[in-house]
């Protein structure tokens, strides 16, 4: 059995019409024929009902063409695949990034990214760091944007920027007219941060116990 029989099947069930389907494929009415019989030869089944001019699929062509339109839509996903690998150029790259960097630094880098490699596409994954590890590890992404995280096995990560970070303070606090703090100068201060478990979150605390 070969992949251009099953190609050939699946043209003559959907027009129900072997001089058309021949004239799609591109082919003559009787090698068509041959083929379909040869197929039909090998499953040990007739797969049409003949009609005069026109075929339909019997039960035993219905139930082998659901199987054969899975089975050549992987076939030609494996080919759109196997292309990409050979042209660099194409394809698509998941991405997964902290919900903060989708607002500026991300469609930026994209926009980049895209004028230079217009056939590329981007899947994207917005979450928080623990979620955007959880899918570099199980291979749901190709790559991650985050904060810096401690050293985990068969994870590497390279530094992209340095971003400042900022005290938001009421009006009238008495540090709100300072153009620059030290960090120990807000101990004891009652600090809004992001839940545990957060990037920013172990980023602030790390520095609070410095």
């Amino acid at each position: 059995m070969e992949w251009q029989q099953l190609e050939y099947f699946r043209v003559v069930a959907d027009l129900e019409h072997f001089t058309k389907a021949a004239e799609r494929l591109a082919i003559s009415q009787p090698a068509l024929s041959r083929s379909i019989t040869k197929l039909e030869t090998e499953l040990g089944v007739t797969l049409f009902d003949r009609l005069g001019r026109s075929v339909r699929l019997n039960s035993f062509g219905k139930i082998f063409l659901n199987h054969v339109e899975r089975a050549l839509k992987e076939i030609h996903a494996g080919m759109e695949k196997v292309a990409q690998l050979n042209d660099p150029a194409t394809g698509t790259i998941s991405l997964a990034f902290l919900m903060t960097l989708g607002l500026n630094l991300l469609p930026d880098m994209i926009g980049k990214f895209n004028r230079q490699y217009p056939r590329i596409e981007f899947r994207l994954y917005q979450n928080a760091t623990p979620f955007i590890l959880k899918y570099l590890e199980a291979g749901e992404v190709d790559l991650c944007l985050t904060g810096r995280v401690d050293h985990q096995p068969g994870l590497i990560w390279h530094k992209l920027l340095d971003e400042e970070l900022f005290a938001y303070l009421p009006a009238d606090h008495s540090l709100a007219k300072r153009n620059g703090l030290d960090l120990a100068e807000l101990a004891g201060q009652p600090f809004i941060s992001l839940k545990k478990g957060f990037g920013m979150r172990t980023l602030t605390e790390t520095f609070c116990e410095q």
